[in-house]
């Protein structure tokens, strides 16, 4: 921990995440960032830095529900997105149109980023006492339910360090 300037939590499935990182790997990701330290939870990764993932809840073949350890963001990560995802497959997958939240921007900003089963952080705006900072958030109608927002991007200040997480593949 003493080294690592940042941990990144990569894409694909967040169970995997779970089964392996449950209990001390989890009080160790935490405690290095509550002391300072950075993560980043891209997709999968923004789901299992959620304290509640809620993943294609009707659908019985994908669904994936349940509290997550770390709970770097209050709320739930729900998805996807947007409709159609399938594991190791593009159907579903497009290039989101995100905007950024900044309010010191002299103009509103856009860009689009390759989403393909990431979630929206669920009524992120309410959590800004929480630390909880919405960085982008979706322009499209989503197919999942954020509920007040749109939030694709959050970033939340735990203790002395900070998480960024999203929905879509920033990287």
């Amino acid at each position: 921990m003493s080294t690592c300037a940042l941990l990144v939590i990569p894409g694909g499935a967040d169970v995997p995440y779970c089964k392996s990182l449950n209990g001390d790997g989890n009080r160790r990701i935490s405690q290095y960032v509550r002391q300072g330290g950075s993560f980043v939870g891209f997709c999968a990764g923004g789901y299992y830095g959620s304290k509640q993932c809620e993943f294609e809840s009707e659908n019985l073949k994908l669904a994936v529900v349940g509290s997550r350890e770390l709970a770097f963001f209050p709320g739930m990560c729900r998805g996807a997105a947007f409709g159609g995802f399938e594991y190791s497959s593009e159907n579903g997958a497009r290039a989101a149109t995100l905007a950024i939240s900044k309010s010191d921007l002299e103009e509103a900003y856009s860009f689009r980023s390759y989403c393909n089963g990431g979630g929206v952080f669920v009524d992120a705006g309410k959590y800004k006492d929480h630390g909880v900072e919405v960085l982008a958030s979706y322009e499209e109608e989503l197919d999942a339910d954020g509920g007040d927002g749109k939030a694709a991007v959050v970033y939340c200040k735990i203790g002395e360090g900070g998480a960024i997480l999203t929905g879509p593949h920033l990287e």
